[in-house]
């Protein structure tokens, strides 16, 4: 069985009877956090039970390390609207707070709107603030645009974009600090569709 955290940071779990061993996952989590316990066990031999296990997350070391990505929500047609997420964590252990620079091609897209308002912007960049990140906390931003109609956008055009989160200066893993993306402008060809 597996499961994820709830919005209040509680984790939730049904079961059949049994013996059980629950451990938190290792995989994803940076060399430098400890957890205590590594694993509790658990027995339910009848239905209706339930047990509430405490995991502490720690580190005896400060830590700054920052992460950034950029996801489609829709696909990008030409003539309509697309969105994307900026989705930014802070894999480290201090509280942190500073800038994302988010870029666009602005010969094929025009910015609409965001759900965080951008604290400054250029013809191809948009620039947005964070405060106070916690240790293991992930945020996002949603940037809308408006897809130019063709012959200025047109199906199978890429789309480039990239973003990066600053401070990237004593970061633990640099290399996530950046990212980019491309996305191929889909639609239908319309015989329909006359110009004159």
């Amino acid at each position: 069985f597996s499961t994820f955290t709830q919005p209040n940071g509680d984790y939730y779990l049904e079961t059949n009877d049994g013996n059980f061993s629950v451990a938190p996952s290792y995989n994803s989590l940076p060399t430098y956090f400890n957890i205590n316990p590594t694993t509790n066990n658990i027995n339910f031999n009848s239905l209706g039970n339930s047990a509430t296990l405490d995991f502490c997350l720690d580190s005896s070391q400060n830590i700054n390390d920052l992460k950034v990505t950029i996801y489609p929500i829709t696909s990008a047609r030409p003539g309509f609207e697309s969105e994307y997420r900026i989705l930014y964590t802070n894999l480290g252990t201090t509280t942190l707070s500073g800038t994302i620079n988010f870029s666009y091609d602005n010969t094929k897209l025009n910015y609409l709107s965001a759900t965080k308002n951008p604290i400054s912007q250029t013809s191809n960049q948009l620039t947005f603030n964070y405060n106070n990140i916690s240790a293991m906390q992930t945020r996002s931003i949603n940037v809308k645009f408006d897809v130019f109609a063709p012959p200025t956008s047109n199906i199978n055009d890429i789309l480039d974009f990239s973003t990066t989160i600053f401070p990237t200066v004593g970061d633990h893993t640099s290399t996530d600090n950046s990212y980019t993306f491309q996305q191929t402008l889909v639609g239908s060809y319309d015989p329909n569709d006359i110009r004159v």
